[in-house]
């Protein structure tokens, strides 16, 4: 079966025209082409046509192989652009391929043409396939990138405006408590038939007292849900002031942060080797002081607390690790602790549900990732992973 190309050759001579085309079709090419030996000719064919290849003589007398490698590179067009000529020497042959050129071929070996195209246009739809597919990821990155900016102000103005109804219902339950105060004061000391001030009693202690708490109880909850959706689009609004950061120095500061807790649980807290990452301070610092908060607060009571840090390099990333003796996590809870509000031991700690929601966000936002590794009673391992770049 012939296989349909369309070929644009720069020749001035007609012969060696039809002797590439000879040899092309030989080889169950069928090509469609045009012959140029000038910058004019060269310009229209490219504006006119779309090419598949591009066959060209090194040296004709009013055109030269460079200047026509220049308009296809000038252009953008990512064609195989291949050097065919009788007397080329292997000084030229090394300059047209640092300029551009594919390959080439002598003319007195013409049958090595056709395995020579054969490559070339199998790599170059390599090439188009690698940049559409970059092309469509760059697309759906962009996309992405908008979609949770989008989200991110979502959250923020969300969360923001539900804060003054919020306070609100909050400012009027606690009012109608003092009401209720003062109702109880007038039912002691007014002039009402005891059959009454029992039913009001009632009413008031068991109906709206109880009703009342239902109230504060839920806008409490609802004030907290609030919050951390705020402090999580803030955090995805923040600017990344990226640098390259001594991991020690750091993790020394956050340490430094702990020494009360450290010391009030009795634990032991080891730092080993730990290689240099670039991020952002702050956001990074978060990162660990979360980590080592959550692995003093998960201590098995019935051990001596023991938490190590360390780190290495692993091909384009470097690994740190958060290593702790406590109480461990289920296999099945691996994933929902990153989860927004997701607390996998709710009864025996305080707090949102936040801190490993806010440590993966940051990581995602530098390019790096974070897993775990733990089972009941046998501690947890944290990895953060962020990428390694020159320095």
């Amino acid at each position: 079966m012939s296989v349909p190309i369309r070929v644009l050759i720069v020749e001035d001579s007609e012969d060696d025209t039809l002797l590439m085309l000879l040899e092309l079709r030989r080889n169950s090419y069928e090509p469609t082409s045009e012959r140029v030996d000038s910058a004019e000719a060269m310009s229209a064919a490219l504006n006119r046509e779309t090419w598949d290849l591009i066959l060209s003589d090194y040296a004709m007398p009013h055109f030269s192989m460079s200047t026509a490698l220049t308009m296809v590179q000038e252009k953008g067009l990512d064609l195989p652009f291949i050097v065919v000529s009788g007397a080329i020497g292997e000084e030229a042959a090394v300059a047209a391929m640092r300029a551009g050129a594919h390959d080439y071929v002598m003319k007195g070996n013409i049958t090595r043409l056709a395995p020579v195209v054969e490559r070339e246009l199998r790599e170059a739809e390599m090439r188009r396939e690698r940049k559409r597919v970059e092309e469509e990821r760059e697309r759906l990155l962009h996309e992405l990138e908008d979609r949770s900016k989008e989200l991110s102000q979502l959250l923020f103005i969300s969360s923001h405006d539900l804060q003054e109804p919020l306070v609100n219902i909050q400012g009027f339950t606690r009012e109608m408590e003092l009401s209720l105060q003062e109702v109880h004061s007038l039912l002691e000391s007014g002039d009402i038939p005891p059959a009454v001030k029992e039913k009001l009693v009632a009413t008031i202690d068991k109906d709206i007292t109880d009703s009342l708490n239902y109230i504060l109880a839920g806008t409490i909850k609802i004030d907290t849900l609030l919050k951390g959706l705020l402090k999580v689009s803030r955090l995805g609004r923040a600017t990344l002031t990226i640098e390259k950061l001594n991991m020690k120095d750091l993790i020394a500061k956050v340490v430094e942060s702990f020494e009360f807790q450290i010391r009030k649980a009795g634990a032991k807290l080891e730092v080993g080797r730990l290689p240099p990452c670039w991020g952002d301070r702050v956001q990074i610092n978060q990162v660990f002081s979360n980590l080592i908060g959550n692995a003093l607060k998960y201590l098995d009571p019935e051990l001596p607390g023991i938490i190590s840090i360390s780190g290495r390099k692993e091909d384009n990333k470097v690994v740190y690790t958060v290593e702790d003796n406590g109480i461990g996590i289920a296999p099945e809870h691996h994933d929902t602790v990153f989860q927004i509000f997701q607390r996998v031991h709710p009864k025996d700690s305080s707090g949102e549900g936040l801190g490993l929601t806010i440590v993966r966000h940051i990581l995602e936002r530098h390019g790096g990732n974070i897993w775990l590794e733990s089972e009941p009673g046998k501690g947890s391992r944290f990895h953060v992973a962020l990428p390694i770049r020159n320095w």
